[in-house]
């Protein structure tokens, strides 16, 4: 273990030389899209954190206000008409936070978030296509203390993950993975715990309803471990990885299954913060595991293309020219773990003195590889002026890449912070955007569709 945390340092430090290969946008930012829908659905919530694929090319959309007002809507493909929508404030009218959403071959909808009792329970609720409640759930860990969801899954059989973290007495928070059946009942929880944190962040599926979920173990006060974990649909643990080593902590964020492939995405911390990515077989054997190149302030989403390749997002602090500022990062690893194959900054340019920061919150692919990211970048220097954005990168292989093509740019009716939260691939020709803009009279949620050629 400790010669496998050597190689992932050394890759890191070799992959570094790499980066001036990388492309740099903004000094000619790439041309606007438009947006599909003019107006933009919005609501009167603080903003939407989720969305997931309705019937008919419609979408979900899941957030809530600043006073823990849950609010769930469907909005239509055509012209970004709400079809319908539902408010709650949870067990006991207390308040209730919608977080995460995901829907099943039927479009019923399942939405995850917290509800304010006990310092926050772990809430969930299924909607029909229609809007109609099929039931809801609240979830209590056994210490009564607060608890909070991470990431969600559902399986073809209509079965719902939940992965979070509970917690404990002594100030300490274990990690917990729940399932759910279709019909809502509690089929398992299976709980991870150490003396210190231990947090399940990331969960998939694969096709025969096992759960594979990643996070961080602490086994000591100056080292965490990465662990990935297969449980089987009857919750029971099948393999376990980790990734730990040279007295540093590591902690998994972002797993997927594609095809046969496990693939987790987290982040090593020495000093600086290293994004470090893993594929592993459904059987557990390990492919390859890599450092990034880039050292990062967050690592904000993953995803995988069709080839294998490991897309991750977030954002650093980088000096382009004399500025450091915080820049937005694309980062793209070969499906055979080799290394980086390409690498992308981008940050807000509005001339040679208005470098302003960026960051990118989601990311998704498309069956050609054009990889579309969603996120904010600010308008000033004050830090409380920016406008939504999503960027699109054209796949790898085309000649001459570069970076960025297209930007889409959303701009609130009133100054402040506009940013995108979530992002959705309904197709190869339609991208829909969710987050919040800044109205007069405060924030509010907002999405917004992209149709592609």
């Amino acid at each position: 273990m400790r010669r496998l945390s050597a190689m992932l340092l050394l890759s890191t430090l070799i992959l570094l030389g790499l980066m001036v290969l990388a492309p740099i946008v903004g000094a000619a930012n790439p041309p606007e899209g438009t947006w599909q829908w003019g107006p933009p659905y919005s609501a009167t919530v603080g903003a939407f954190h989720s969305l997931a694929a309705g019937p008919a090319g419609s979408v979900y959309v899941a957030g809530d206000a600043w006073s823990w007002q849950w609010t769930v809507s469907r909005i239509s493909a055509t012209d970004g008409s709400q079809i319908w929508t539902d408010s709650r404030s949870g067990p006991g009218d207390l308040g209730a936070s919608a977080e995460m959403a995901a829907s099943d071959s039927h479009r019923n909808l399942f939405v995850v978030g917290r509800a304010a009792a006990r310092g926050g329970d772990i809430y969930l609720v299924k909607y029909s296509p229609t809007g109609a409640v099929i039931w809801q759930k609240s979830w209590d860990g056994p210490a009564h203390l607060a608890d909070r969801p991470t990431a969600i899954a559902v399986t073809a059989a209509g079965d719902l993950y939940v992965t979070g973290t509970i917690g404990k007495a002594g100030g300490y928070d274990d990690a917990v993975l729940l399932k759910y059946s279709a019909a809502g009942s509690l089929k398992w929880k299976y709980i991870m715990t150490t003396a210190l944190y231990d947090a399940f962040t990331g969960v998939a599926r694969d096709t025969l309803g096992n759960a594979y979920v990643t996070g961080q173990r602490a086994g000591s006060m100056d080292s965490a471990q990465m662990v990935t974990l297969k449980i089987d649909a009857s919750g029971h643990k099948i393999w376990q990885r980790t990734i730990s080593g040279l007295g540093v902590t590591y902690n998994g964020q972002f797993v997927r299954v594609k095809g046969s492939s496990v693939y987790v995405a987290g982040a090593l911390y020495k000093y600086r913060a290293w994004p470090v990515v893993a594929k592993y077989s459904l059987a557990g054997k390990t492919a390859w595991r890599l450092a990034a190149s880039n050292s990062m302030s967050t690592l904000d989403d993953m995803t995988v293309d069709g080839k294998g390749r490991v897309v991750i997002v977030g954002s650093f602090e980088a000096s382009p020219g004399a500025d450091v500022i915080t820049t937005a990062y694309m980062e793209v690893f070969a499906a055979d773990g080799s290394g980086l194959t390409a690498s992308a900054m981008f940050y807000s340019d509005f001339g040679p003195l208005n470098r302003y920061p960026a960051r990118f919150n989601k990311v998704v692919v498309d069956s050609t590889g054009t990889i579309y990211c969603a996120g904010e970048w600010e308008t000033s220097g004050t830090g409380v002026d920016g406008n939504a954005i999503v960027v699109r990168f054209p796949p790898i292989e085309s000649p001459g890449w570069s970076g960025v093509d297209k930007i889409w740019r959303y701009d609130g009716p009133a100054s402040g912070v506009d940013e995108f939260y979530a992002l959705l691939r309904v197709s190869d020709a339609e991208i829909c955007a969710a987050g919040m803009r800044m109205t007069g009279g405060g924030a509010q949620g907002v999405a917004d569709r992209i149709s592609l050629p």
